[in-house]
């Protein structure tokens, strides 16, 4: 997985660089094809886009990875990821990206269909917005409850256990006494509830074998 977003990040910093290279050293057929695709705005938009939506899926893999994840941390970074994937689905891009598009639109208000970026002319603005407006949302849908289904079991309502344990977590410690005081109540509560019935079997056992050992 990062392997493919560094890949594609390379791509995009060359981007205007291998148009141009690839433009002057050959007259291949099936290069001059590549060329074609790559300075068409679908492609470039696509690809910012691929970036945008792998970006949070790569770091939450490689989090996940780690030696020092636990259950809770582990939930929030799936939460965080899927914030993350649902811009795409209110058509909030990420900057490069938004830049990008807000470039687009501004040359065709202006009547052009074409825009200099990167040093090459990127044409077909019109049909690249398009495509890109109307798949962002269902790309990021999809990869959204793909990512939910295969975190089912942290992301249900079960998991408000795993948010109570944060009370455990130092870090999100208050500094002052004041707060100190009131933090964590509801969650120590929620917690002790949902142990009460295992306290209860364990003290009975304790009070069973006690007994026995008289």
């Amino acid at each position: 997985m990062q392997n493919k977003l560094k890949a594609a990040n390379i791509l995009l910093k060359q981007y205007g660089l291998i148009i141009l290279a690839l433009t002057n050293i050959t007259d291949d057929a099936k290069v001059k094809g590549y060329v074609k695709q790559m300075t068409s705005f679908k492609t470039l938009a696509l690809l910012h886009l691929f970036v945008d939506l792998l970006a949070p899926i790569s770091k939450l893999s490689e989090y996940l990875q780690g030696d020092s994840t636990n259950l809770l941390l582990a939930q929030s970074a799936v939460e965080a990821a899927l914030v993350t994937l649902s811009n795409a689905k209110d058509a909030t891009y990420g900057e490069q990206l938004g830049k990008l598009v807000t470039a687009a639109e501004e040359k065709l208000a202006e009547g052009e269909n074409d825009v200099e970026l990167l040093s090459v002319s990127i044409g077909e603005l019109q049909d690249g917005i398009s495509v890109l407006k109307s798949n962002a949302d269902k790309i990021g849908q999809r990869l959204s409850q793909q990512l939910t289904s295969r975190f089912e079991d942290i992301l249900s309502q079960s998991s408000l256990l795993v948010r109570a344990l944060k009370v455990l977590d130092v870090k999100v410690w208050p500094e002052t006494k004041e707060d100190l005081y009131e933090f964590g109540k509801p969650e120590t509560t929620l917690i002790l509830r949902h142990f009460a019935a295992v306290y209860m079997t364990l003290t009975l056992l304790k009070i069973y074998h006690r007994c026995h050992a008289m």
